[in-house]
């Protein structure tokens, strides 16, 4: 798994952050993660296969954005009337349908895929799509946002888990709104993935 931001980096992306290399490649590493953490994928690209639902318009919807390969696709038919009365349809169990599929049938801005119509015209009720998704490089974003992350964690460290100080004349509390702040939040909200199980 690359690094989301570089240790060379970071006196773009975190210029406040003044530590030696070995510490800045550990904090690098974190910020990564956090980040991979928050988003819910791996934003580089890498091959997805995921069996999904298809709608009665053969369009289903695919998990994952920034498709830039349709690799192989099948349907399957709903099962026959036959089946749900208890009786045994003449045509068998339902089989998987190879399909002809090319990214000019998905919408890239949501994620729908239309599927061809099978062979009996009608609309497939699941469908196996394998797909190349994700980006070459880290989006410039996703860099900000994680040298924010790495700021954060840098500011933090001498008071990880304290929430106040004292002595016996003064007291100082220290609000801590975690290690992703709002501003990093929203960089990394446009490559979020919400809702997969």
């Amino acid at each position: 798994m690359p690094l989301y931001i570089q240790a060379t980096e970071l006196a773009t992306y975190a210029p406040m952050v003044t530590i030696d290399s070995a510490e800045q490649a550990g904090l690098c590493q974190m910020a990564t993660n956090i980040a991979i953490g928050y988003l819910g994928w791996e934003i580089t690209q890498k091959d997805f296969t995921e069996t999904v639902q298809v709608n009665p318009r053969n369009e289903c919807k695919l998990s994952y954005p920034n498709v830039t390969a349709l690799k192989s696709a099948k349907g399957k038919y709903p099962l026959s009337p036959f089946f749900s009365m208890g009786l045994i349809s003449p045509f068998g169990q339902p089989q998987w349908e190879v399909l002809d599929v090319s990214l000019d049938y998905l919408n890239a801005s949501t994620g729908i895929l239309w599927l061809p119509g099978g062979i009996y015209g009608s609309a497939f009720e699941e469908a196996t799509i394998t797909y190349t998704a994700g980006h070459e490089d880290i989006p410039e974003l996703v860099k900000q946002a994680c040298g924010l992350i790495v700021a954060a964690m840098w500011q933090k460290k001498d008071y990880a888990g304290v929430s106040d100080m004292g002595d016996f004349d003064s007291k100082v509390a220290y609000f801590q709104q975690g290690i992703i702040s709002p501003e990093a939040k929203m960089m990394l909200n446009n490559y979020r993935i919400v809702g997969i199980a």
